[in-house]
């Protein structure tokens, strides 16, 4: 199936819509918790936003040494080159990565984690991203790297709260995006 700059703009939507309402949805249901209570936290917002930010910094440095080294080359290369066949852009790039951020975090952190704990949670989320890929070693050590990140994402969610974990998770795909952008299939 071929993915056009229109079918990622409106995956971005669904992903931001869609996985915030159920994220809400069963905080209500089963947590008698308003969407507004979600972004509530013990931890002052510039905390949440400095630290959200340096995980999300320190993180994808740690994924480009990851590809750098070699590991999720091929997976890199090619999205790097389907970054630049789609004529996509740095805006691109961010509203990508904020809808992810946003409505991934809603929903992994403060819909499933509840229920499955951080590392059952974590161990999903990459596994649906495609990086626990056993034909493939070093996707898969890529994935196991890409776990150890969200583990951190969920205590970061569990310990200091729902902003932190939407900015780390925004900033680390703004990052990874952007050297997807500039390297392409050079990488």
């Amino acid at each position: 199936m071929e993915i056009s700059k229109r079918l990622l703009y409106q995956m971005s939507w669904a992903t931001l819509i869609g996985f915030s309402f159920v994220g809400m949805l069963i905080n209500f249901i089963f947590y008698k918790k308003r969407p507004l209570d979600l972004f509530l936290s013990d931890t002052e917002l510039y905390v949440e936003l400095l630290l959200g930010t340096g995980f999300g910094i320190v993180a994808a440095l740690v994924a480009l040494i990851a590809v750098k080294n070699g590991l999720a080359k091929q997976l890199s290369s090619d999205l790097g080159d389907f970054f630049k066949k789609g004529s996509l852009g740095i805006t691109d790039a961010v509203f990508f990565s904020f809808c992810a951020g946003v409505g991934e975090e809603i929903l992994f952190r403060a819909g499933i984690q509840p229920f499955l704990g951080i590392l059952v949670t974590s161990v999903f989320f990459v596994a649906i991203h495609g990086y626990l890929n056993v034909r493939h070693l070093n996707i898969f050590a890529y994935g196991l790297i890409m776990v150890g990140i969200s583990i951190g994402l969920g205590y970061l969610f569990q310990e200091i709260g729902l902003i932190s974990a939407i900015v780390a998770h925004t900033v680390f795909d703004i990052i990874m995006f952007s050297y997807l952008l500039k390297n392409g299939a050079s990488l």
